[in-house]
């Protein structure tokens, strides 16, 4: 797993996917940082990014209203359509 970890990256296949998708990040979060969900909602196409700025990497139990109100939303929200980027929690 090690050795084969460095190299699966499937940046360049991002673009293929079509499904709507959540990606939700914590600004805080040193585990996973910000730069790295940035870099997937740029490669897909219909992606909506929720980025915590109070939270680290247990978003659920650090803002657990956020994260609730985020998934519903995009669960029973109207379809997406691109992208969107939405800051919660906190001053952006």
């Amino acid at each position: 797993f090690q050795r084969e970890f460095p190299k699966y990256d499937i940046r360049a296949q991002l673009a293929e996917i079509r499904t709507p998708t959540l990606i939700l990040a914590g600004r805080k979060d040193w585990i996973t940082p910000l730069r790295f969900a940035e870099e997937i909602y740029e490669g897909l196409p219909n992606v909506r990014l929720v980025i915590f700025e109070k939270t680290g990497h247990s978003i659920n139990s650090d803002d657990p209203e956020n994260f609730q109100k985020a998934t519903a939303d995009f669960i029973l929200g109207p379809p997406l359509e691109g992208k969107e980027k939405i800051s919660v929690g906190g001053d952006a």
